[in-house]
């Protein structure tokens, strides 16, 4: 609710009651927003490079939220030049130093109308104030390479878009150098509508309720096959007379929607799934007229069942390749790839699948980077159908986002609309703040839900404990206790404090603007002319198999070349080449890798007098 003013008989409402109460709707609107929202980018702002590379890199229109709720929006693209800050300074740096430099965002406004009045106070001023926004480069301190931090924002309202490291010798950026470590995204209603649920095949009342059902249209794979349904209505019949019941909703065989009736009980039980596709069960009551949202419980497991597979093939051309074997297989035809050259993804049309390893490209430029990353999702067939028990434990919709906060201070845990403990559906309507609690250093702790009996019989209570999510049950449970349902990992540094991240999804990124370089360093001045391992295990867990990392190559005035590549494998390698210039000329790549599951290790090698250090910067589970 907005501050209001109060009017009697018979006051002159002056300019000043006016100006205030138009503050006072304003700063009502911005509570709202951030309430719901939340600070941060809306949607757009992002950074790519421009046209012809240099020391610029253009802006995308957007909208952004500052911390007073402020709206700040970029009507037209902008290309800030970040060779130099807002003061007017140079951001370059000398040989073996470097600096962050950030781009920010704020809300400026725009006068307009202009009057001159002698019998008014002021005389001269606007009619009108228009909202507008200035982009900021921002300089952090220039340090010896490795040991630079993030400069800080001129004022709390200002919105960081992204950041670039300053190198010596450097004179261009591209899309890759953009680090987005430390952005935030406001969290848009129709966003967390999308990601919090899956809406394929969804069953819901009709409109009005009535005792029938709406199934949307969707997706399914039966027995290895893949099916389309269209959609549809049906209905559940007559209510109980006596006792309530479940029905099941379900597909059939024959791609027929179909409601399996459960026997009337006092305490009625859940009709068997066997060789069905159950969609959802409904609760009906004696002489009900009508099904509502809360007598739904979803029973799609197959969207459960599947899982998804992440494989990444980067490679660095000497130019002229146009055929590309990659070091997977994929599915063609799945549209399973996302192909990117130079940090720009291509269309479809821009690349062909020529088998399930190779593709085809239009002829690569020497330095070109390419990578193709591969998306899949395991077929229904690894749990099939008919398979399918009752027994529903462990579906869950949510949470949105997973967050340790600056400093390691909070644990918070977004707002989950199902989650599945021994067949009770259970949820936590906000988000909630979880007790830490005294850590070990060094150690990695898992996130459950559990069941909260004494709160009420929905209630979900969340636990911080060492013991890890049980690879038996697919990482759902608790190893020994299926009542403790897996959220996310989060680890504690030297201090036993947790590290700042940020989950959201399966991917969890730490949080570089809160956390020191020293705490994301796993390997500095590597120099190992043959393959050497380097342990992830610090910072990525052991039961993920995606790792995201930053590795800087130093050369010497010769250049340098380095490689890096999961434990034990001959296959493909990621490269970075100095190139021939003056002494400590840096190269640096952000990687998504595979780590040998076993130990949780890479390997590194690089040529004579070249080093390189490697950095944790998050994981996919």
């Amino acid at each position: 609710m907005a501050d209001r003013t109060v009017y009697y008989d018979p006051k002159i409402v002056l300019a000043t009651d006016l100006n205030r109460q138009q503050t006072d709707a304003e700063n009502a609107d911005k509570r709202l927003l951030l309430d719901h929202l939340g600070a941060g980018v809306a949607y757009g702002l992002g950074l790519t490079e421009t046209g012809t590379p240099d020391m610029h890199l253009t802006v995308a229109v957007g909208v952004a939220y500052d911390a007073s709720g402020a709206r700040v929006e970029l009507a037209a693209p902008a290309s800030p030049n970040f060779a130099t800050d807002y003061l007017s300074a140079s951001t370059a740096v000398t040989a073996g130093n470097e600096r962050y430099v950030s781009l920010f965002i704020r809300q400026t406004r725009v006068d307009s109308e202009a009057y001159s009045d002698p019998a008014a106070s002021p005389t001269t001023g606007y009619l009108r104030s228009t909202e507008s926004s200035a982009l900021r480069v921002v300089s952090g301190t220039m340090a010896t390479a490795g040991t630079a931090t993030l400069p800080a924002p001129p004022d709390a309202n200002h919105v960081l878009l992204g950041t670039i490291k300053r190198t010596f010798g450097q004179t261009a950026l591209r899309t890759r150098d953009v680090i987005l470590g430390g952005v935030e995204i406001a969290h848009r209603a129709a966003d967390v509508y999308d990601d919090s649920i899956e809406r394929s095949l969804e069953c819901s009342p009709t409109d009005p309720p009535s005792l029938s059902v709406v199934v949307s249209a969707g997706d399914f794979q039966f027995n290895g096959t893949r099916y389309h349904f269209p959609g549809g209505s049906v209905s559940l019949g007559s209510a109980p007379s006596v006792n309530p019941r479940i029905d099941l909703v379900c597909i059939t065989s024959a791609l027929t929607l179909l409601v399996s009736h459960g026997a009337e009980a006092s305490t009625p039980a859940y009709p068997s799934t066997h060789g069905l596709v159950p969609i959802a069960f409904v609760g009906v009551d004696v002489a009900d007229v009508a099904v509502m949202d809360e007598d739904i419980l979803d029973a799609r497991p197959w969207f459960h069942a599947e899982s998804a597979l992440a494989r990444v093939f980067r490679m660095v051309a000497a130019g002229g390749e146009t055929a590309i074997d990659l070091s997977f297989s994929y599915q063609t035809g799945a549209h399973a790839l996302i192909v990117t050259k130079n940090g720009v993804v291509l269309d479809e049309t821009q690349y062909t699948e020529s088998t399930s390893t190779r593709i085809t490209v239009t002829a690569l430029t020497a330095a070109d980077v390419l990578v193709v990353k591969a998306s899949e999702v395991q077929p229904i067939a690894a749990l099939p159908l008919a398979s399918v028990t009752d027994d529903l434990s462990g579906l869950m919709e949510g949470p949105s986002f997973v967050d340790v906060t600056s400093g390691g201070a909070a644990l918070n845990v977004g707002a989950i609309r199902c989650c599945v403990i021994a067949n009770v559906r259970r949820f936590t309507a906000v988000t909630t703040s979880v007790t830490i609690g005294s850590l070990s250093a060094n150690t990695w702790y898992y996130l459950y839900a559990a069941p909260d009996d004494p709160t009420g019989p929905t209630a979900l209570k969340f636990v911080l404990t060492t013991t890890a999510p049980d690879a038996a049950t697919g990482y759902v449970f608790q190893t020994g206790d299926t009542t403790r349902r897996y959220i996310a990992s989060v680890r504690s540094d030297a201090t036993s404090t947790l590290i700042p991240m940020r989950k959201t999804g399966r991917k969890t990124l730490y949080r570089r603007t809160d956390v020191s370089v020293l705490l994301l360093t796993l390997l500095s001045g590597g120099a190992a002319a043959t393959w050497t391992a380097v342990s992830c295990a610090g910072l990525v867990p052991p039961h993920a198999h995606i790792g995201h990392f930053r590795v800087r190559l130093t050369g010497d005035a010769g250049g340098g070349t380095g490689e890096v590549r999961t434990q034990s494998t001959s296959g493909s390698s990621v490269s970075l080449t100095a190139p021939v210039t003056a002494s400590g000329m840096v190269v640096a790549e952000d990687l998504e890798m595979e780590v040998d599951g076993t130990s949780q290790r890479l390997e590194y090698q690089v040529s004579a007098s070249s080093v390189v250090a490697i950095y944790g910067v998050g994981f996919e589970e």
